[in-house]
């Protein structure tokens, strides 16, 4: 369904015509100063230990993560691991590393965002 509002506007002029907008605007406004008022009272040895303790859950949960999303880790980190060379007897032989100087933990930001991203950082929301 199109809007009827104006379209050559610019957000000055919005808010002073439109009362819904005016508000929505305001409220915006006043949740952004009330998140950066919070900012200011935490300081950053309170903000490392927030920080660290979601770490330390986000670990402790993985235990009860559903069998496909770790499914899916390993199989992310398997294919960052090695290249299928080809196929025989229907089965994928591997042989050529595609990353041969890299570690798990080098590949692991990687599977992070393929799998945190998607699955766990909607649940943080």
């Amino acid at each position: 369904m199109p809007s009827t509002r104006p379209r050559n506007l610019d957000a000055d002029q919005v808010l002073q015509t439109d009362a819904h907008a005016r508000a929505e605007y305001i409220q915006r406004k006043s949740l952004e100063y009330a998140v950066w008022q919070w900012a200011d009272m935490v300081d950053l040895q309170e903000l490392r230990f927030l920080c660290v303790e979601t770490v330390k859950g986000l670990v402790k949960s993985t235990v009860q993560l559903p069998y496909t999303v770790k499914m899916l880790a390993r199989e992310t980190l398997l294919a960052l691991r090695v290249c299928p060379l080809s196929r025989i007897a229907g089965y994928l032989t591997y042989s050529q590393i595609k990353y041969p100087d890299a570690y798990d933990d080098d590949l692991t930001p990687i599977i992070a965002r393929t799998v945190v991203l998607p699955f766990i950082l909607p649940a943080l929301m």
